[in-house]
């Protein structure tokens, strides 16, 4: 029995000895399918029982079959709001990805008359499954996040050893050129140079007038508790301890460099940050990875939508490429990818390990005045922490309309800068921010931030409210590499990207 063979069977009893009870809510007809995929792939790992031949036919079952009913659970999901998903839907869903990933691994490293190109793609499909599982469902149940990581890497060993040899390697990305934030071009021409800064005071325009309150160090508990419960602050360089923000060297010749300058200048090594390196980047979550991005302008756009696509296409998208960031800011007519608001380091563990979660996410903080509704903490159902903690990466121009959040945020700005505007809760009391009528966006304004256009923000005094009554009292700041912003529920925030970045957020 290979080793292959063995892990295989071990996942397959965990699978079958927690939960087939747990389907009993579900249909008839795809319990049967769902038992008759365990059941085959349970024969398919005794090698005495079956010729090669009926086997590879079994575990390519397997795999139609489960896709099959990942296929009509997608359909479910669609048709009702996902407050109404099931977690037995959710288990069925991964249960069937589980099974889809172990018979592509069994195809992959069994038959030698499975060819390299058809293991390459089988993997490569599995593991797009299982991503998208852990996308959609979480991964509910005994043991299927363990099951999940475990068998994608598994996947992803099949997939470099047989690529070998057959093109360039997914795995392997060319240095990022890339800044860390767009510096702009000096022209020797006057009038270009005063055009040029003419657009970077547009580039950091929004509406306030005032800046949001700074503080030299993290406050004490009790201090927090007693002196900014309700109060939004910035603790610049909060974070430049974090590994995210060690330095990463992409070859030997960059670490010698910066190896001989710090003997020379005392300065320390200097490199990218690991976070800012597409290579580190793509080491660290392995080939074949994909991420659920938003593309479009922004989530209040028209033609703004949902996908999922691959991780490394999507960092070339975001920033994390060879072309400079100014060539990326100049290509307008490309439409924006951003990934938001999704837990990647859930999909990603190696990427947790570069995150110090901020001791104030474990303040147990009261339930600020004045709130619309009671305050309930964020309760992550899997793992049972008590926040929620989300990854935020986008090219520059990046933009979130202003809206509100129901939880307190600590959100960490890792790569690049980010302008951030806030306005208190009661600024809508009289409908100065214009929130959307459209269903699901109640909390969102339609007031565009960031736009120094008069003819957009005006017309004719249609937001004379909000130039009168909100902008007085908005507030704004610079977010660099290691700040942090700590902002109470209920207030009002718009995001905006000065260049590629990458935000961490913890809603406690």
């Amino acid at each position: 029995m290979t080793t292959e063979t063995a892990y295989v069977e071990h996942a397959v009893r965990i699978i079958a000895d927690h939960g087939l009870d747990d389907f009993s809510s579900l249909p008839d007809s795809l319990q049967s399918c769902f038992t008759r995929s365990l059941q085959l792939i349970e024969k398919a790992c005794s090698s005495s029982s079956s010729s090669g031949s009926d086997v590879m036919v079994d575990l390519e079952q397997v795999i139609t079959t489960c896709q099959a009913v990942v296929e009509r659970c997608t359909e479910h999901f669609h048709s009702i709001h996902h407050s109404q998903v099931t977690r037995a839907w959710r288990r069925l869903y991964v249960d069937c990805c589980l099974l889809h990933g172990l018979a592509a691994l069994s195809l992959s490293s069994g038959p030698a008359t499975v060819n390299d190109g058809a293991k390459i793609s089988m993997s490569k499909d599995a593991i797009k499954a299982l991503d998208t599982a852990l996308i959609v469902t979480s991964a509910p149940g005994p043991s299927r996040y363990e099951l999940v990581q475990d068998i994608v890497g598994a996947l992803q060993e099949v997939y470099i050893k047989h690529s070998k040899g057959l093109g360039p390697s997914l795995l392997k990305a060319s240095p990022s050129s890339s800044p860390a934030f767009a510096t702009p071009s000096v022209n020797k021409d006057a009038a270009n140079r005063h055009i040029g800064m003419e657009k970077e005071k547009q580039k950091t325009f929004c509406r306030a007038t005032r800046k949001i309150k700074e503080l030299d160090d993290i406050p004490g508990l009790e201090d927090y508790h007693r002196h900014y419960i309700d109060q939004p602050f910035v603790v610049r360089r909060f974070a430049q301890d974090w590994p995210a923000l060690d330095p990463f060297f992409e070859d030997e010749d960059q670490a010698a460099t910066a190896l001989h300058d710090s003997v020379h200048d005392g300065s320390g090594a200097r490199g990218l940050q690991k976070w800012q390196s597409r290579q580190y980047l793509l080491e660290r979550t392995g080939p074949c990875r994909v991420v659920p991005v938003e593309i479009g302008k922004e989530y209040t756009h028209e033609r703004w939508r949902q996908s999922i696509v691959p991780w490394e296409d999507f960092l070339s998208k975001a920033g994390w490429s060879s072309r400079s960031t100014e060539q990326q800011e100049e290509g307008a007519e490309d439409e924006t990818f951003y990934l938001a608001q999704h837990d990647v380091f859930n999909q990603f563990d190696r990427l947790r390990r570069d995150v110090l979660v901020p001791d104030i996410v474990y303040s147990c903080p009261p339930a600020p005045d004045g709130l619309a509704t009671p305050y309930v903490p964020p309760l992550d159902e899997e793992t049972g922490e008590g926040y929620i903690m989300s990854a935020w990466i986008g090219p520059a121009q990046t933009t979130s309309p202003a809206h509100t959040d129901p939880y307190y945020n600590a959100y960490v700005q890792v790569v690049g800068q980010k302008l951030v505007w806030i306005a208190p809760p009661e600024s809508n009391e009289q409908g100065g921010m214009y929130l959307s009528s459209t269903e699901g966006l109640g909390n969102t304004s339609q007031f565009p931030i960031f736009s120094p256009d008069s003819s957009d923000t005006k017309e004719g005094d249609r937001y004379e409210l909000f130039h009168k009554l909100v902008e007085p009292k908005a507030r704004t700041a610079v977010l660099g590499p290691g700040d942090m912003l700590v902002l109470p529920p209920g207030w009002y925030h718009a995001m905006k990207s000065l260049s590629r970045s990458f935000s961490v957020s913890f809603w406690y």
